[in-house]
């Protein structure tokens, strides 16, 4: 690992440490930025044109290409 990138968790570490979650540790950190960035990418695949789904950023919501009703 480098050492900007250890620095930077261990910036995160200190940081939640301060927050008081002191049972947190680097392991925890490096672990759930890990899940983030696998379930992103389905989140991302999901909104991006992949299912019909979409993102307005102007109103801040999700949108569909689909219409739903009663069937």
């Amino acid at each position: 690992m480098a050492a900007g990138q250890l620095k930077k968790y261990n910036n995160i570490v200190l940081a939640l440490h301060e927050a008081g979650l002191l049972v947190i540790t680097k392991n925890n950190v490096k672990n759930r930025q890990k899940c983030l960035k696998d379930r992103w990418k389905e989140v991302h695949d999901l909104f991006i044109g992949l299912s019909g789904f979409g993102w307005n950023q102007a109103t801040n919501v999700s949108r569909s290409r689909m219409k739903y009703g009663k069937t």
